[in-house]
């Protein structure tokens, strides 16, 4: 592997380890990737070798408990999917969205480091004797069905009907997984949802819990599969569904176990659960329990923000002027949780202004699919003039800064006579930060 960066006072730094060299094994075992980095990089006392410029050298490494090398790598070249889901986001992508989305990923790898969800239809023998020898654990499994015939159907991956012998292989070495289940009406829900949480909760705690997402569908399905979203009344007839069975899995393994993602919560018009309702947050990032939490934080600081707000309008005279850009999902949880509050407060004025993506469809909802072109079609003929911030999803650009649509923020933001920034999944410090921000230069020019 190829080092392409080294962070100051690291131990690789230490060193002398330099960008361009290439490590090549630690303590006898062969390099491959950044599993090998975690793994065998874990000892305190390392004997790494290196390559630079083709000739090879060898370095004693002591570290501190838990210190890592202080190495930074190219991120890694994902494996791709043998199967073909009928439900595949990667095949509904329109023309011109960012280049990696086009990736249809299917990597064990993926999985443990960063979450992603995989099949298990196409890990190799190779594949189980790693994940086994160095315990990645927990993995994130999509089943969607532990029924054999029907996941044949709706993976249509060659091994797709072989998921329960491949998913007992990983629970009897200990390997425990985190699963998902994305909802298709008339395919996988109803009783088979059912049978489907009841055999997985058989596997507890190995199985640590099911996540129940609402399939997504963009308007760009020409020659794919004929499918539907649920209706709001199904999502809520699944709701109750999944209620009972929360009942019976607490009993059983002492936690709610199956959890549907938020959007049956915002689109079926039924009440937020509480934090404590999703346990640990234990599928956050697939979008379970974000909204409460998002909430949750947000009353945490609201008491802090009004005092700061209403400070800076006694000093200056004027309010903070922001505007809030959100899908619909986002938009419904502002108007039931957080608009009250928000334009309560004195020295606020506030604009939630609710963006269709028009770029996926307008069933595509939630606000990390937003692109700059829909959020720049949603701010076109609004007076930004006297606006102090315009606040994006958390969630709309990459670690890099790139919409889904390959526009940079920077770009995007240079459009507008006012500040332009993506927003973090606490708005409170998101708004505190622009008070602050706006007094001092307040200050600076009187």
């Amino acid at each position: 592997m190829r080092v392409r960066g080294v962070r100051p006072g690291g131990v690789a730094s230490r060193h002398g380890i330099r960008a361009g060299d290439e490590i090549l094994s630690i303590n006898g075992r062969r390099i491959e990737d950044h599993i090998d980095i975690l793994y065998h990089g874990a000892d305190e006392v390392l004997k790494a070798v290196f390559r630079r410029d083709g000739t090879s050298f060898t370095r004693r490494m002591v570290k501190q408990y838990m210190e890592d090398l202080g190495l930074v790598f190219d991120g890694l070249e994902a494996r791709w999917c043998g199967d073909d889901c009928i439900f595949c986001f990667v095949h509904q992508n329109p023309q011109g969205v960012r280049s990696s989305l086009m990736v249809q990923d299917e990597d064990y790898r993926l999985s443990f480091l960063h979450g992603n969800y995989v099949t298990l239809d196409n890990l190799r023998p190779a594949d189980f004797e790693r994940i086994i020898e160095m315990n990645l654990s927990p993995l994130y499994v999509s089943v969607h069905t532990t029924d054999p015939d029907l996941r044949k159907r709706m993976l249509r991956g060659k091994r797709s009907d072989a998921f329960k012998q491949r998913l007992q292989r990983l629970l009897d070495a200990g390997i425990r997984m985190h699963t998902q289940v994305v909802l298709v009406p008339g395919w996988n829900d109803g009783p088979e949802l059912e049978r489907t949480v009841r055999d997985l909760a058989g596997h507890h705690p190995g199985i640590l819990s099911v996540a129940v997402v609402p399939v997504g569908l963009t308007d760009h399905r020409q020659g794919l599969a004929k499918i539907r979203r649920s209706t709001p009344e199904e999502l809520l007839g699944t709701l109750e569904q999944l209620e009972g069975l929360r009942k019976e899995m607490r009993e059983r393994t002492g936690i709610g176990f199956v959890y549907p993602a938020d959007e049956f919560f915002l689109a079926s018009d039924v009440p937020l659960p509480t934090l404590e309702w999703y346990d640990d947050l234990m599928q956050e990032e697939n979008g379970v329990g974000m909204a409460s939490d998002f909430v949750q934080v947000f009353d945490e600081r609201a008491g802090e923000l009004r005092k700061a707000l209403g400070a800076h309008r006694r000093r200056t005279g004027k309010d903070l002027e922001v505007v809030i850009c959100t899908g619909g999902l986002g938009a419904e949880m502002f108007r039931r949780h957080l608009l009250g509050p928000l334009t309560s407060m004195e020295g606020l004025r506030l604009r939630m202004l609710e963006t269709r993506n028009t770029f996926f469809g307008s069933s595509i909802t939630v606000s990390g699919l937003l692109t700059s072109r829909c959020l720049e079609q949603r701010l076109q003929g609004e007076d930004l003039s006297s606006a102090d911030l315009v606040l994006l999803p958390p969630n709309c650009t990459n670690e890099e800064g790139l919409f889904l649509d390959d526009v940079s923020l920077e770009a995007f933001a240079g459009r507008y006579p006012c500040t332009v920034r993506r927003g973090s999944y606490d708005l409170g410090s998101d708004l505190l930060e622009t008070v602050r921000t706006v007094s001092r230069y307040e200050r600076a020019a009187g």
